[in-house]
């Protein structure tokens, strides 16, 4: 079975929540990264969830939405975001593509896109 797990993007502050706590849909918070007082509370609205794919790049890294994925295919190599689109995870990428490794995602890497 997938491992569940999410990263959460803080778009105030335009960078990634350190140790992500917990999500509570019904507070519409999330709780994560630390301060003098302990754990941080953040708005749901101003935080872009990223849920992991299940994935690793050729190096362990794990994958997520959001994220930029280079591979080969037939020794050509060739760039790509991952994405869900409606109830699917989009890849766009032959089933037989090999050295599949995150490069970058949406958020802290714009000039890729």
């Amino acid at each position: 079975m997938r491992e569940i797990k999410f990263r959460a993007w803080d778009k105030k502050n335009k960078e990634y929540i350190q140790e992500l706590h917990s999500i509570d849909f019904t507070k519409k918070i999330i709780r994560g990264g630390f301060s003098i007082v302990g754990c941080m509370e953040y708005p749901l609205e101003r935080i872009i969830l990223e849920q992991y794919t299940g994935l690793k790049d050729k190096n362990g890294k794990d994958i997520y939405e959001g994220d930029m994925v280079r591979y080969s295919d037939n020794g050509k190599e060739f760039e790509m975001t991952i994405k869900w689109e409606e109830a699917w995870l989009h890849f766009d990428f032959p089933i037989g593509a090999v050295d599949l490794e995150v490069i970058g995602n949406i958020y802290e890497n714009k000039e890729l896109i």
